[in-house]
């Protein structure tokens, strides 16, 4: 995403896609794995800036490596993107809850029971 705010980019003041771009990382609960390296330069007027902003899952953020990796003649740099080798073969548990088999006179007494005892 080409964008300013100060989540990626702290040496331009933020703009308006920037401000939707964050709103729609918060409502994901995303996060972004900039690491404040400039992503672009520009060699007309001079100046550096970080417009280009990575984003991805909270749980994909603890896996992921970003770089910013040699120049290709364009004013932005290219971004490596990869994923931790050895974080990649550990996958978090995933609690799915089966709410048709929910036992709930037992959940129910059992919060009654709690509540007499308070």
């Amino acid at each position: 995403m080409n964008a300013q705010h100060e989540w990626w980019d702290n040496l331009k003041v933020r703009d308006r896609r920037g401000e939707r771009i964050v709103e729609w990382i918060k409502e994901r609960r995303w996060s972004i794995l900039n690491d404040g390296s400039v992503t672009r330069q520009n060699r007309v007027v001079g100046g550096n800036s970080t417009p280009d902003v990575t984003c991805c899952s909270g749980d994909l953020e603890r896996i992921c490596e970003w770089q910013t990796v040699g120049e290709l003649g364009s004013d932005h740099k290219p971004i490596l993107i990869g994923l931790d080798e050895e974080a990649k073969g550990s996958k978090k548990s995933r609690v799915v809850w089966d709410w048709k088999k929910a036992q709930w006179e037992g959940y129910q007494d059992e919060i009654e029971r709690e509540s007499a005892r308070n």
